[in-house]
Parts: C-alpha cells; structure tokens; sequence
C-alpha cells in the first residue's frame, strides 16, 4: 500500500533510455518511492460528486510542489492512464473501462494540474503538452514501476504520444485513445469544427481557485501541442492508436491522422464511435482490444 512520504525524483544523465533510470533494486524503491495521503484541498465537481474510486487513492507531489492525485490498482505490468482535458478519473470508470482490464494488469490514474483532487492549476505558461508529459514520468519514475504501458483519452492521449516519443525506461507500449498527432487532424480526417469543440472542451465543474487566463490555457492545450508528428516518429515501441470512424465510409487515410506508416504502430478503428470511443456502446470493443494489446506484447517481451 501506499505510505506518507514523499517520492524521491530519480533521473539519469541523458542517453538513449529517455532520461529516467528504472529503479535499481525493490528494496530501495520501497523504502523511499511511496505516496502521500489522499489530497484534502479543494476537488471539482465531477471528482466530488462522482462515485470514489475503486483504486486506492494517494497523491504524488512533484518537484515544483504541485501536487498530483493518483489512484492505483497492484499489477503487472501497469496500465498508466491520463484523463482528458476536462476530466478526472471518473473518465475511465464511468462506463466500467478500468473493471473491463485484465485483472492482472495494473492500473496508475493520474489527475493532471487542477484536476479532481490535483492542485493548484497550471500557471499558463506550464499548461503544454510537453510539462504534462514530464509531470506523469515524474510520478512513473517516483513510483518505481519498470514495466509500463502508458495510455490516454483525447488530451490524455496526446500526452500519451508525448511521453511515448521520448522511449522512456521501461515503457513497453503506448496506447492513445482518440488521441491526435496534431489538431489539424479534427478537420482534415473529420471535418469538425475546431472552433466549436475547444468551446465544447471548457470544464464544467473547474473547481475554485482558476483564472480565466488558466482555463483558457488548459482548453487550447491541445491546439498548442506542435510536437506529435515528432513525438510519433521517435517512438520505437509498439503503439495502438485507437480511433473512432464517426461512421464514415470509406474512414480516413492514415495520412490523414498523421500517422507514420511504420510497423511498430497499429490503427484500431471503432466503428461508429465518435471521440468518445468509451462510451457503453464501444467500452466492451476497446478494453479488448487493449487487454490483447498488453496480452502480445507481454508474449513477445517473455519470449
């Protein structure tokens, strides 16, 4: 279980590892890489009046003293998982997406700046991609886990190719949910309309304590993001990009979605889903498709 001290940062000097070390030995990471108690400052409307999580709640605090909240499953491997911008992670147990993993896989929420039970917001000029990005490999490297699968919905998912460009220590895989290489993406594979999907993206229940400079910052976020194209062409490991067809036949070229047609990165389309790809309709199809995901890559790996 998770203690009340807080994680130490462990780095290494940069090279072709990604700049986090795995932890050297179980005994050190438990002795010094444990969690804070649960959060008590103020939390959002979705994380208050939502159901708790099934995982077990602790917090994270990063080197700049932010404070992250993370609810964690035991397993091995371990599923990281990044909500959207204006979720917590309610996201992923509202239509029982986490229930539906493979009991043997663990499973790490984590709550981005401002987010749920994380705090403070993210002062405009950290609310990027790339921060987002070093903030969840902070808390993967704190927490000591030296085998994982790093996945997330819609922004999530963009950190997710972020964090996956980079090849970090013990990462086997990437698995981004509705998560565009770049915001181009909306318009030329969909034809959505960008303006009104940002204004569509506010938080409803942003929790006190935000400016209207910092929402502004955190719902353009994904706009700002000009790395992907970068992000997915270093990314060496396997990758399943899931994506929703929005019913459109034929679907979209894979140039389109911007991404490369390299063999280490497979497309999963959802038929008739729209960016919600877990909605109760497709929840089932996609944490199958993730389960066996994780389940061949795992093979290969012992193999």
């Amino acid at each position: 279980m998770f203690g009340s001290v807080k994680l130490p940062i462990v780095r290494q000097a940069s090279g072709a590892a990604g700049g986090f070390a795995r932890p050297c030995r179980l005994a050190a990471a438990l002795l010094l890489c444990t969690l804070l108690p649960p959060a008590t400052h103020a939390a959002s409307g979705e994380a208050l009046a939502g159901t708790r999580s099934p995982l077990a709640e602790s917090s994270f605090r990063l080197s700049d003293g932010a404070t992250l909240a993370c609810y964690r499953r035991p397993g091995h491997p371990t599923l990281v998982l990044i909500p959207g911008t204006g979720s917590t992670q309610v996201q992923f147990h509202r239509t029982g997406f986490v229930e539906k993993l493979s009991p043997s896989l663990g499973v790490l929420i984590i709550e981005m700046r401002g987010r749920g039970r994380s705090w403070p917001p993210p002062p405009p000029e950290k609310a990027t991609v790339e921060q987002y990005a070093r903030d969840v490999l902070e808390v993967v490297a704190g927490t000591g886990l030296d085998a994982w699968y790093i996945s997330g919905k819609s922004l999530g998912g963009m950190i997710c190719l972020e964090i996956a460009g980079q090849n970090p220590a013990g990462l086997r895989g990437a698995i981004p949910l509705e998560g565009w290489v770049h915001h181009a993406v909306a318009a030329e594979a969909f034809g959505e309309d960008l303006p009104a999907k940002t204004k569509a993206a506010k938080p409803k229940d942003v929790p006190p304590g935000w400016t209207e400079e910092q929402e502004l910052a955190l719902i353009t976020m994904w706009r700002r993001w000009t790395g992907g194209e970068r992000a997915v062409g270093q990314i060496r490991g396997p990758v399943l990009a899931v994506v929703g067809d929005r019913g459109l036949s034929p679907r979209p070229a894979r140039q389109l979605l911007r991404f490369p047609e390299k063999p280490n990165i497979q497309l999963h389309w959802v038929t008739g889903a729209d960016h919600d790809v877990l909605a109760p309709r497709f929840v089932d199809e996609v944490a199958r498709a993730v389960n066996a995901f994780v389940a061949r890559v795992e093979a290969d790996a012992a193999r």
